[in-house]
């Protein structure tokens, strides 16, 4: 620069080191203090190399500002897109797993990650099921079940709140899953879809309907932003997972009633065409297996002399619990043992059920 005689050269060299040292993470006060040893040896006022000098570093600040908030925009604008695009599948059907399908791979192209799962909760058995995966196994849909505090998925459930992890093997909540096919992934965000209610920052089990994830090859330490944008999914997604889950329970239940009163058509069909007690009773203890979905029903009559009689059976056999059945009758009302093993009115009846084969029991009085 010394060398350079012509003013314009050794502005334009000025302001390029000026841009270069913000370029290198330079201190502004550092470049000053480098301006006033040029100034020094060069045939310019220290005022014109400091401005110079400053005034390259200050634009190159704000360049890169500006390209910062254009990348941030151009995300939000892929996150609004992906979001609007979860709606959509959300409000364009009632398929559960067609909508979960769509949702992991919008997650995955927006977030640019290799995977996405959904795993679903399932209150009765308080586990979670793997029910949709974008870069995973897709045989093990269905199949792979998560406890609850189990591994980074079951951790989120069970905590209530996004649990992120930059490198799955230095952290001992990490359960591999070996029907999944993740060995090669590192980093692993896990975010619970809850249903909030108006107690919105009270979380509770009744509120979870599943766990959405996301795993990268390479470790990644996952911004607030990018946890935010799975969060607003999840949201958005709890709503219509218990829609669904709403309608398909009100489906199943239509169907039941049909089923119920096919059964009872058919019932009434053959009593109306006068066919025999016996084949009528065999008729009643079948469709009543088909209809509970239970392994044994069976029809016990009793005699003047207040002795019991098989009349009729489908299932299987088994008179163990006569006195039970004694009992019903005698009582006039309906008995339920959920748990035969585990019901301290009954002493005897564990040892019956392991002869017969029978887990829970109901006997209904029949009254003519």
């Amino acid at each position: 620069m010394e060398q350079q005689s012509d003013p314009a050269v050794r502005l334009s060299l000025l302001r390029q080191i000026g841009a270069e040292w913000h370029a290198c993470g330079g201190l502004a006060e550092v470049l000053t203090e480098l301006g006033l040893h040029l100034a020094a040896r060069l045939p310019m006022s220290q005022g014109v190399v400091v401005s110079e000098l400053l005034l390259a570093f200050g634009a190159a600040q704000e360049e890169q500002r500006t390209r910062e908030w254009e990348a941030r925009l151009v995300a939000r604008a892929a996150e609004l897109d992906g979001l609007h695009r979860i709606i959509s599948a959300a409000n364009s059907t009632l398929d559960l797993d067609t909508s979960l399908q769509t949702v992991v791979e919008t997650v995955a192209q927006v977030m640019n990650v290799e995977v996405c799962s959904i795993y679903l909760y399932d209150k009765h058995r308080d586990d979670l099921v793997l029910r949709a995966t974008h870069g995973l196994n897709r045989a093990a849909v269905g199949q792979v079940v998560a406890r609850l505090g189990e591994g980074v998925t079951g951790w989120a459930a069970q905590l209530g709140y996004p649990v992120a992890v930059s490198d799955v093997y230095q952290d001992p909540r990490y359960h591999r899953e070996p029907q999944l096919g993740e060995e090669i992934f590192r980093s692993m965000l896990a975010v619970p879809i809850v249903l909030f209610s108006a107690e919105r920052f009270q979380f509770s089990a009744d509120k979870l309907q599943g766990v959405i994830t996301v795993q990268t090859i390479a470790p990644r330490d996952f911004t607030q932003e990018e946890i935010s944008f799975v969060e607003m999914a999840a949201g958005e997604l709890a709503f219509f997972i218990a829609n669904a889950q709403l309608y398909q329970q009100t489906d199943e239940r239509l169907h039941q009633k049909l089923r119920e009163l096919t059964t009872l058509q058919q019932v009434s069909k053959s009593i109306a065409e006068q066919i025999g007690l016996h084949d009528v009773l065999n008729l009643i203890v079948e469709k009543a297996v088909d209809l509970s979905k239970v392994d044994r029903a069976a029809i016990f009559q009793v005699g003047e002399d207040g002795n019991l009689k098989l009349v009729a059976s489908y299932g299987g056999e088994g008179d163990g619990v006569r006195d039970l059945i004694i009992q019903t009758v005698r009582d006039g009302r309906p008995l339920a043992v959920m748990n035969a093993y585990q019901d301290a009115r009954f002493p005897q009846l564990p040892e019956v059920a392991r002869r017969e084969g029978f887990h829970s029991l109901f006997c209904m009085p029949l009254r003519a």
